[in-house]
């Protein structure tokens, strides 16, 4: 037996939906097969597509750790500074965080862990790019080596991953909800 508004499969001689609480009748409207109501939650249920844009998410961040974050330039020398040594496990452990919610469809997590991957692409960056290394030398003055640091691919690709994650909680959740419609 099945409910006439939810579509879900009812033990026989309930009286009552204990989902939707509509009172369900014996005989013909019981009999009713939900296909048609499942129909449109199918859709949402089997939409790989934010597993797919985490999966990618994921790759991005794990690369952006890898690759220069930011480069320091003196006197023609140029030194890069990757994330993978430091800041980088968090980023990490925050990719791999957001793809296992993603597979469990858990996506108020992966909204929190886009939002905690901006939060700290946006505190790595300050801490690397505003660090005012200040010393006194032998001249008498101090040096600002925050003006020398220079942005690399890492950081771009840590916030086009950030935002991704961010946007896949979201696309996940509007869909889970039923707020965004799938046609096929």
């Amino acid at each position: 037996m099945y409910c006439t508004k939810c579509g879900r499969e009812l033990p026989d001689g309930v009286e009552l939906c204990p989902q939707c609480y509509i009172p369900t009748e014996s005989g013909e409207q019981g009999k009713i097969n939900p296909v048609q109501k499942e129909d449109n939650t199918s859709k949402i249920k089997n939409n790989r597509l934010p597993l797919y844009f985490s999966i990618i998410a994921c790759i991005i961040l794990i690369l952006s750790t890898l690759l220069p974050f930011v480069s320091i330039k003196i006197l023609g020398l140029k030194t890069d500074i990757a994330l993978i040594k430091g800041d980088g496990k968090i980023f990490i452990a925050i990719a791999l965080i957001s793809l296992f919610l993603s597979f469990m469809k858990k996506y108020i997590g992966v909204i929190v862990m886009g939002v905690l991957s901006v939060a700290f692409s946006f505190l790595a960056t300050h801490s690397i790019t505003h660090t005012n290394v200040k010393t006194d030398n032998d001249f008498g003055f101090s040096i600002d080596y925050s003006a020398l640091i220079h942005k690399e691919i890492g950081f771009y690709l840590m916030f086009l991953g950030s935002i991704l994650i961010f946007a896949v909680g979201i696309y996940g959740l509007l869909l889970k909800k039923g707020l965004l419609q799938i046609k096929k």
